[in-house]
């Protein structure tokens, strides 16, 4: 397994950084950092002297170093980690060219963590990240630590879980994690759910025991999964998405209150669109 998190030394990405390695070592996968020289530049910008590339190149090597020796002093033990500087613009292109080459299986990437998804709750990059990986991306906000993963809370619209809930189950065996599956319906909803005999009927289809399904009746889903999150003490959030359409729905400009569990729990996303 590799994981790939993506780097501008700021105080997110290396909240990621760190992150991504303590997730590496426990999955004894392979952890590469990549940084992005003229990330943040325009094309024009981009036509530079050799000279001057070189220069910004051995400045991010130099900061590359630093990163990851400060890695391995929090993170001691058995870690296989590299790192490489890239170029080009935009940074989500060059970063989605390179995870196909290298045949990356994850990307871990920090973010702001403000309300507002497009360019505010996740920033920019990572939600163009979303929007076009071909490999699963976790999104990790300011204050979260790894600690293992062992409750996994998935939100379902039912359209697709048994075929989502597959994929599912294959990240939850790697830790032995259960898996809390959330559907939430407006208040007025009426329809009559056996959620016993669901939970069953998807333990026998995924061979996996450790699932449980629950129910919300809330008309503010974003509050839903938020209060779920929390009662369940959940270490991640798994959503799927075909072109952000459900981010938009839960996480739209118009919702005001700050959601709790973004400030410290990672969120797993899935985008079907272009998943291999």
């Amino acid at each position: 397994m590799t994981i790939l998190v993506p780097t501008d030394f700021s105080k997110p990405s290396k909240v990621a950084t760190l992150y991504a390695a303590l997730l590496a070592k426990k999955a004894g996968a392979e952890l590469i950092i990549v940084t992005v020289a003229f990330g943040q530049a325009s094309s024009r910008a981009m036509l530079v002297s050799q000279k001057l590339d070189a220069e910004m190149k051995n400045i991010a090597r130099e900061e590359l170093e630093e990163l990851i020796n400060d890695i391995k002093s929090k993170v001691p033990g058995k870690l296989t980690i590299s790192s490489e500087v890239l170029s080009g613009f935009p940074v989500t292109q060059v970063v989605q060219r390179y995870v196909k080459n290298k045949e990356v299986d994850l990307i871990v990437m920090g973010t702001r963590g403000a309300t507002g998804l497009q360019k505010v709750l996740i920033g920019s990059n990572a939600a163009a990240m979303i929007q076009s990986s071909s490999v699963p991306v976790i999104i990790v906000p300011n204050n979260a630590t790894f600690k293992g993963f062992k409750r996994i809370v998935y939100a379902t619209d039912l359209t697709h879980m048994e075929e989502e809930l597959a994929t599912v189950t294959d990240f939850a065996k790697l830790f032995k994690a259960r898996v809390e599956i959330l559907h939430v319906v407006p208040e007025s909803d009426s329809t009559k759910h056996n959620t016993k005999q669901i939970k069953l009927d998807l333990i026998k289809k995924t061979k996996y025991e450790k699932i449980s399904f629950h129910l919300s009746k809330n008309n503010a889903v974003p509050e839903a999964i938020d209060n779920f999150m929390i009662d369940r003490k959940a270490d991640i959030l798994i959503m799927f998405t075909h072109k952000l359409s459900f981010f938009e729905k839960l996480f739209s400009r118009s919702v005001t209150r700050k959601l709790a569990f973004h400030s410290y729990i990672p969120m797993l996303t899935f985008n079907k669109d272009n998943l291999n």
